[in-house]
């Protein structure tokens, strides 16, 4: 039976799918979640959502796209923080928190406002390219 071995270089990364985490020790993601990543065994990874840093389980590693970080110890305790430049961690979260604003537009049939907030979307998102 293979075993968890502990991370390397995969250490940060991003949730480019949803995962329900239908399991026990699964750790429901959506688009757009940050991990710290722990421990790697075929296929999945171990570790823990940024929005929830005291839930620690495991998740797919299909789903996880990895990002450059660095890692500090302290003591045996590892510190991982990106090396993204701070206006992509800026948009990125103002993006995230744009989604769910858009999603209620969406659900109450708001289509005027729905589109304004695309189009404000997409034009931020393309600062990014």
């Amino acid at each position: 039976m293979p075993s968890w071995t502990r991370t390397v270089d995969a250490k940060y990364g991003v949730a480019v799918w949803n995962f329900k985490g239908t399991q026990e020790y699964h750790i429901p993601l959506q688009i757009g979640d940050t991990v710290n990543i722990l421990q790697v065994c075929e296929g999945w990874y171990r570790g823990y959502s940024l929005k929830n840093r005291s839930v620690t389980g495991i998740f797919p590693a299909s789903i996880i796209h990895i990002k450059n970080a660095v890692v500090e110890l302290r003591g045996n305790q590892e510190n991982i923080i990106s090396t993204e430049v701070p206006m992509v961690q800026e948009i990125t979260t103002t993006l995230r928190e744009w989604s769910n604003i858009w999603k209620q537009l969406y659900m109450v049939s708001k289509q005027e406002q729905f589109f304004l907030f695309l189009d404000m979307t997409k034009a931020l998102s393309e600062q990014l390219l």
